[in-house]
């Protein structure tokens, strides 16, 4: 019974890492709808839990040290399958996988409005216009970098969706 008790602990330790690990990015998922409350709370939750999820996954490793003396070959390996999410927590809670996913765009090339063949009339666009020249980014080609860094009107910018 002492030994359940020790599992339940382990699962419950590894899983509140995954769960802690998952939360901000279903909140935060890029094609959902996100609130300012929404983004607020998943600030405040990946400012404390670098430091809780790691906490979690020495937890579950002392835990796995107690459970390794007394366990057979098949509960060892069972237990070290465990230890995987809360590892994976760890990684998850100091990367942003969206960063890795969508890459900005870093040198984007302009065909004149008569040569464009690519957007359609009724297609969305974010437009900018500094100085004498003016540009135009398809939401449908943002939606995948979410970020264009060009120059406009000898301007900088940082064209985000």
């Amino acid at each position: 019974m002492k030994k359940l008790k020790w599992w339940v602990a382990y699962l419950l330790a590894g899983g509140a890492a995954m769960y802690l690990a998952i939360k901000p990015y279903r909140i935060i998922h890029p094609k959902l709808p996100q609130t300012p409350e929404g983004l607020e709370f998943v600030y405040q939750l990946k400012q404390w839990t670098v430091f809780v999820i790691p906490i979690l996954l020495v937890i579950c490793l002392a835990i796995l040290v107690l459970l390794w003396q007394k366990s057979r070959w098949w509960t060892k390996l069972l237990s070290v399958i465990c230890l995987a999410p809360a590892g994976f927590a760890v990684w998850l809670v100091n990367t942003n996988p969206f960063e890795m996913m969508f890459n900005p765009l870093p040198k984007p090339e302009f065909v004149k409005i008569e040569e464009v063949d690519f957007v359609n009339d009724e297609d969305m666009v974010i437009a900018v216009n500094i100085g004498q020249e003016s540009v135009a980014y398809p939401i449908r080609q943002m939606a995948y970098h979410h970020i264009v860094q060009d120059i406009v009107g000898g301007v900088p910018i940082a064209v985000t969706y």
